[in-house]
């Protein structure tokens, strides 16, 4: 990861249950669309293609929490307290299952 300058690394992964997550997708869009001054790279330098199927629909793909690896300053940036704080504020770490859906972008 270091050699190669990767912040993030997962061994698994898989296709959810779109109905244990009704609401992530359109929650992730809206916090897209409203916070695009962290998203200059969105194309190229981040996981949000491998979860698109053409860019703007999400293909359920999600990732095993514990089968990663992060470097911590990761989730300390302002852009992913950001996103965090909004998934939260929509309640679906309580009401549907969000909560393996951190590293979305």
């Amino acid at each position: 990861m270091k050699q190669n300058n990767k912040q993030y690394a997962f061994t698994i992964s898989f296709i959810e249950n779109r109905d244990t997550i009704p609401t992530l997708w359109a929650t992730v869009k809206d916090f897209v669309r409203n916070n695009g001054h962290y998203f200059s790279n969105l194309a190229s330098d981040s996981l949000y293609q491998f979860v698109t199927t053409d860019g703007e629909r999400y293909n359920q793909c999600h990732f095993w929490t514990n089968f990663e690896i992060a470097r911590l300053d990761l989730w300390h940036t302002e852009a992913y307290r950001a996103f965090f704080a909004h998934l939260d504020s929509q309640g679906g770490f309580y009401y549907e299952r969000y909560i393996t859906y951190k590293e979305c972008i």
